[in-house]
């Protein structure tokens, strides 16, 4: 329940690809061992991935 609300505040933030990380390493075991810095690193650059290639495309 908490998750869902998290998801839906990001989603409200315009942060998809934060959301999409969150998703993805939730599922993948590795992400476990990481440290909430690493976490979180992991988490902004794939949102500012998904940013900037949507800024190129012109969206």
């Amino acid at each position: 329940m908490l998750h869902q609300h998290t998801l839906d505040q990001l989603h409200g933030l315009r942060l998809d690809g934060m959301i999409a990380a969150l998703n993805d390493s939730a599922t993948q075991a590795a992400a476990e061992g990481l440290a909430f810095e690493q976490r979180l690193v992991m988490l902004v650059q794939r949102d500012w991935t998904g940013a900037t290639a949507s800024a190129w495309r012109g969206c």
